[in-house]
């Protein structure tokens, strides 16, 4: 008998008809809950709240589950068919669970490139949910799209390091929330989509080291692969740097100069052939250069230089 209710027992003069609708039930939503009473007769269970169910109202010892959290009245109801119906009732208290949220433990995205990762959460409820997703990058939490119970959190990255990203679902009383380890990497530096060859004669590569006198224009000749356009270097190049000549390799003069005049880019189609005209300083006389060609796609082509 349940605290607050009583047993029903009927008598005439040859039955006696009695139901207990035993102890109060607690319990949480979604979780078939044990139910147990006794009934000198044929009896039925029954509960007044519709997001409840019992699973075999004629049994005396069964389960209810309730859909969503719940205050009700469980009845256990006695009819022998012939003496007035007895009932009897126990309290039913249901619990509200809160959402568990199931996300990946880690990925790894580049800086600036799209990432995302997909993740689901669970709910015994019948809920309305609402979730949000914080990509742990001081933006705080927005509202994020539920599919059913699935979910897709997206973004990008402005830095490298590692991110915490927090998803929370939340039923309408209570969240539930996981978080996922983002690790950003750096960029890595970029590489050459242009297949270079180069340099031509009459300019060696290195270790060689070419000799040449001051103020003479030199014509670097090199490849790309094709046709890149007019534009093929980095802004400030090409350009050159003066060092110590005491560790300079072997040397080389350089055969072949131009007239000297302003520096001109021209493309050769037969032969494929970029040629730059580099024209030195006077100036230079007695020292070592580096030449720093620096293309548009990023690479860096280098040529050393001992002037005269």
């Amino acid at each position: 008998m349940a605290d607050g209710y009583g047993t029903g027992r009927v008598t005439d003069d040859d039955v006696t008809v009695s139901v207990d609708a035993g102890s109060d039930v607690t319990g949480t939503e979604g979780t078939a809950l044990a139910i147990s009473g006794t009934a000198s007769a044929p009896a039925t269970w029954s509960v007044d709240d519709a997001a409840c169910t019992i699973a075999d109202p004629a049994a005396l010892s069964t389960t209810v589950r309730c859909a969503d959290e719940a205050t009700a009245t469980l009845t256990l109801t006695a009819d022998d068919g012939s003496n007035p119906v007895v009932s009897d009732t126990a309290k039913l208290t249901v619990a509200n669970v809160a959402p568990t949220v199931t996300l990946p433990v880690t990925s790894t995205v580049e800086v600036g490139k799209a990432w995302s990762l997909t993740g689901s959460f669970a709910d015994p409820g019948t809920d309305t949910w609402a979730a949000t997703a914080d990509l742990g990058d001081g933006s705080g939490a927005k509202p994020l799209a539920l599919t059913g119970k699935t979910f897709t959190v997206a973004g990008t990255f402005a830095a490298a390091g590692t991110r915490q990203v927090r998803v929370s679902v939340c039923d309408g009383t209570v969240c539930g929330s996981a978080t996922t380890t983002v690790t950003v990497t750096a960029a890595p530096p970029p590489t050459s989509t242009w297949p270079w060859a180069g340099f031509f004669e009459p300019v060696d590569n290195v270790p060689t080291v070419n000799t040449v006198k001051a103020g003479q224009a030199i014509p670097l000749k090199f490849s790309v692969g094709g046709y890149r356009g007019m534009s093929i270097f980095a802004a400030g190049y090409p350009a050159s740097a003066a060092h110590s000549c005491a560790s300079s390799g072997p040397t080389d003069a350089v055969e072949e100069t131009v007239n000297p005049g302003s520096s001109e880019l021209t493309y050769a189609v037969s032969g494929d052939r970029y040629q730059y005209v580099w024209k030195t300083e006077k100036s230079w006389a007695g020292q070592c250069r580096t030449l720093v060609v620096k293309l548009a796609d990023g690479s860096v082509h280098t040529a050393e230089f001992r002037f005269r």
